[in-house]
């Protein structure tokens, strides 16, 4: 059991600590391993302490700092709260390193974790210690850890083209992506998208000019399978979503959302059936300060991995990491994961995080820093695999929030992405494409790279005002505000790009009002029953949404009266003025504000 309690003094500001009591947990699945193990054999493990940084001092810490500020503060915060803690374990290891009873000493800063190979004596030894919280294997059973239910089709070689990047990949046009680079310039230009994952192909025609460049990492990132500066991919996962993220065309298809962005490339362990959390802990502390340039980080992060319930990850070590990124301001975004599992644990860890601005749909609880991606197909209809919340931290110390049954949880998606049936970049041939991919993970890739794009516009976004950005522009799909199938629904790169506002200093995301005003289509069309309809107004007005027959005549009023600007949502049940429920056939819904008026169709069937 562990408490939140007072901890250290640091740059000013008291962090936060957890207490616990007792001796450390030694998880079944490591005592089941170190039961098997022969005399003087090592096992991975990792052993988190009891202590951890109060993600409120974090945030206290950087209130009121710039993006770069905030980050510099945070990281200097962390290193030195960690170090502190670790002080006793850390020299206890190296001393058994000495003995030949530990290898491989990774501490960790970003959570207050260590991570080695120790034998079945060493690691019985330091659980005995009072800082140490629990120690765990530092591999995990996995299947399918990369979210692709399917793969197929064939790999694409050149395609000749007189003009490059003209083509363009349908999820392309259908978030229109294409309509922010024509219309308003924003190519994701000069923002790092940090990508844990299988490793990247640096050498394909469509990256190589926009790769996260430092004179410290000649290979655009770091091999933390490998434990070298080459993160080459030889898998394929990797490359393929780094191109649905910056694929700019120059092969001949354009299959990336922000061209211009740049690839930091993280290859951690992903293939057969395991996975080390501590290689994905360590890329997540690279993309905010890498090692050799600790001021020169990511922006925003890609993790397209997620962990079962079932694989018994440690929620609550993955939500320390997630939060404390966020605080550091980077962005995570990450997958649903199979929808196999039914609520609580249909979503994936670290999918299962709170994102870091609540919306008002979810009930009072902690926030952390996950933005959590569904997958749609080119209906915009859920694809069968991708998870649904809603999930619970109602047994996870030292959380205990979002409780379920009895309680609504925590819903989960935040929105929804295309992910079926994709094109993009191969990892064999250096301009060649793959066709048919589907799977959680690669709407995820589309989602991170609008964020690049709304960076570009406003480099000084917090993670908090770019959830609310993104959640709050979709396309409605789904019961609104937001549901446990699409979140809020299918992502608009137009739609959160021009709502994002530019320059530096501005106030949270929550209270930006949209720019013009706009009528939505209506979710479903045609329609059975009830009808979702979303509109937005950006100054106080006079409204009016009427639903009017095939013949002109008035239907049902829906709006009549002043409201107050912003993003609006309702639904209509398909009934007339007196109650009854209409019949099938074309009906028109208008909206006047002001001076702005708009006409959409929608068809009921009955």
């Amino acid at each position: 059991m562990m408490k939140w309690g007072i901890g250290l003094v640091l740059a000013g500001v008291t962090l936060g600590a957890v207490a616990a009591h007792g001796q450390a947990l030694i998880e079944p699945d490591l005592a089941s391993e170190m039961a098997r193990l022969g005399s003087g054999e090592k096992v991975a493990v990792t052993i988190a302490l009891t202590s951890q940084a109060d993600p409120r001092s974090l945030e206290s810490l950087a209130a009121g700092k710039s993006r770069s500020e905030r980050r510099a503060l945070v990281v200097q915060a962390l290193k030195s709260f960690s170090a502190k803690a670790q002080e006793r374990v850390l020299s206890e290891l190296r001393m058994g390193e000495v003995r030949g009873e530990v290898s491989d000493i990774q501490p960790f800063w970003l959570c207050n974790a260590v991570s080695c190979r120790a034998t079945k004596k060493e690691v019985e030894r330091i659980a005995q210690f009072p800082e140490v919280w629990f120690v765990e294997k530092s591999e995990i059973a996995a299947r399918d850890i990369l979210g692709l239910e399917k793969r197929r089709g064939s790999v694409a070689g050149l395609i000749p083209t007189a003009e490059w990047h003209i083509l363009k990949e349908w999820h392309i046009l259908r978030i229109g992506a294409d309509s922010v680079w024509r219309f308003l310039g924003v190519t994701g230009q000069g923002v790092v998208v940090g990508h844990i994952d299988t490793g990247v192909n640096y050498n394909h025609v469509d990256l190589a000019s926009h790769l996260w460049t430092d004179p410290n990492y000649p290979h655009h990132g770091w091999n933390f399978e490998l434990n070298n500066d080459d993160p080459i991919d030889v898998q394929g996962h990797g490359t393929f979503l780094a191109g649905l993220v910056a694929g700019d065309g120059r092969a001949g298809d354009t299959t990336g959302v922000a061209p211009r962005a740049q690839i930091m490339a993280c290859r951690v362990r992903a293939v057969a059936d395991t996975i080390g959390e501590n290689q994905a802990f360590a890329a997540m502390q690279f993309c905010i300060a890498p090692p050799r340039s600790p001021n020169h980080g990511a922006d925003v992060v890609l993790m397209p991995l997620g962990w079962d319930h079932s694989w018994n990850p440690r929620r609550s070590l993955w939500r320390q990491n997630v939060t404390n990124l966020s605080s550091a301001g980077l962005l995570l975004v990450t997958p649903t994961g199979s929808g196999s599992t039914p609520p609580p644990d249909g979503v994936r860890t670290p999918g299962d995080c709170p994102e870091p601005w609540l919306h008002p749909a979810n009930q009072s609880g902690g926030i952390s820093g996950a933005v959590t991606i569904g997958t749609t197909d080119f209906r915009d209809e859920i694809d069968p695999g991708s998870g649904r919340g809603p999930v619970t931290w109602q047994n996870v110390s030292p959380y205990f929030d979002y409780p379920y049954n009895p309680g609504p949880g925590l819903i989960k998606p935040d929105l929804c992405a295309p992910g079926v049936n994709l094109t993009s970049l191969t990892y064999n041939n250096n301009s060649g494409y793959v066709m048919g991919w589907s799977g959680q993970s690669l709407s995820t890739s589309l989602v991170a790279g609008v964020a690049a794009l709304m960076l570009e516009r406003n480099h000084g976004l917090s993670p908090r005002q770019a959830d609310s950005l993104l959640e709050m522009t979709v396309k409605p799909l789904g019961t609104p505000p937001k549901n446990n199938i699409y979140g809020t629904g299918r992502v608009s790169a137009y739609g959160a790009v021009w709502n994002t506002p530019s320059g530096v200093d501005i106030q949270p995301a929550l209270n930006h009002l949209p720019k013009s005003a706009f009528l939505g289509s209506a979710v479903p069309d045609p329609s059975r029953g009830q009808v979702a309809v979303s509109y937005t107004l950006p100054v106080e007005n006079q409204v009016s949404l009427k639903v009017y027959n095939l013949s002109g005549q008035l239907v049902r009023t829906l709006v009549s009266g002043k409201e107050k600007a912003g993003y609006k949502h309702l639904t209509w049940d398909g009934r007339s003025e007196d109650g009854s429920r209409v019949g099938s056939g074309v009906y028109f819904y208008r909206l006047e504000a002001g001076s702005f008026s708009a006409t959409k169709k929608l068809v009921v069937v009955r």
